[in-house]
């Protein structure tokens, strides 16, 4: 039998988990959640190594979920090789899943990396790699909000809001398919274009725009997300 959201019947515990996990991780420091998010990854591997479809696949898929979100916290504890690391192994258990997706969404998340480590050059030329990788108009979109980030960083207005526009297009014409997989990306900032035009626009030096649009989307943002 099947969970109509969850998937196969022996990962719907896992995939409630996460949910839990990610809610948990906007309030409690990072560095406690990695031994959880580590131990299910491997739980999950395990799984699908003697699994039989479409378990196999949808255990594999949900492994790396948990991989990325593994990743995005060793970042936040400070470890950016751990983060990248893990990331990389998202990577690898999405392709074996069948899904290509992750692989662009992982150079966002690179891209992020290098933006935390004021490296415009490199946030730029990953994000456009994310930008040409054949994925959904959402992962497109999100890359396209890293490349403003970063030409915000090099203090490039005209290619940031460039950036920002087709972003915002991207992500206006993006479909939202619930697989019953985790949402990669943010899942509590209700407009992610407006939140990232105001960080951008506090990196090129207009405070007063950037007050009044982090004010904005900052208010929208639901009390437990802390983080």
């Amino acid at each position: 039998a099947t969970g109509v959201r969850h998937g196969p019947t022996e990962l719907q515990p896992f995939r409630i988990m996460f949910d839990e996990i990610r809610r948990l991780g906007q309030t409690m420091a990072p560095a406690t959640l990695l031994p959880v998010l580590i131990a299910q990854t491997h739980a999950l591997k395990l799984l699908a190594t003697t699994a039989k479809q479409p378990t196999r696949t949808r255990a594999l898929l949900l492994a790396s979920r948990f991989a990325e979100y593994t990743g995005w916290m060793a970042q936040e504890a400070g470890d950016d090789h751990g983060a990248l690391w893990w990331t990389d192994r998202a990577v690898e258990l999405a392709a074996a899943g069948g899904d290509q997706e992750l692989a662009a969404y992982a150079l966002v998340r690179r891209g992020l990396v290098a933006m935390y480590r004021d490296d415009a050059r490199e946030t730029i030329a990953v994000a456009r790699r994310a930008q040409s990788a054949r994925s959904s108009a959402r992962i497109r979109g999100l890359a396209s909000l890293r490349e403003a980030q970063g030409q915000a960083l090099a203090g490039g207005y005209d290619k940031c809001c460039s950036a920002l526009d087709r972003a915002a297009a991207l992500l206006a014409e993006a479909s939202v398919v619930d697989d019953g997989l985790p949402v990669l990306g943010t899942t509590t900032i209700n407009d992610p274009v407006v939140m990232v035009t105001g960080w951008c626009m506090h990196d090129l030096g207009r405070p007063r725009r950037a007050l009044e649009l982090l004010e904005r989307e900052l208010a929208a943002v639901p009390d437990y997300a802390h983080r």
